[in-house]
């Protein structure tokens, strides 16, 4: 399992080379090993991800989590066949 949390806040394109999520933002690349990923959050509306990148995030165990406009979750994607120690979550009803 991973250790780094992504926040993408402004990107154009992300996608997946090498074993590397790559990050395209204003002719800059960055690139990250997928194996260091927990999860990715994206906060911007306009980011654009393939399918081979969304797939690699399921092989390697990664969580993605989208935004709406005003910066608030709207979507969490979990890998299929995976147990994670984060998803237990505690709800209290009182």
């Amino acid at each position: 399992m991973g250790y780094r949390q992504v926040i993408i806040k402004k990107s154009e394109k992300l996608h997946f080379q090498n074993n590397n999520l790559v990050i395209e933002k204003e002719e800059k690349t960055t690139k990250v090993p997928l194996e260091d990923i927990n999860f990715v959050l994206i906060e911007d509306a306009t980011t654009l991800l393939t399918a081979r990148l969304l797939a690699e995030f399921g092989k390697n165990a990664i969580s993605l989590i989208i935004c709406d406009e005003s910066f608030k979750p709207t979507s969490i994607l979990y890998p299929y066949n995976y147990h994670y120690k984060q998803l237990d979550v505690q709800i209290n009803y009182n």
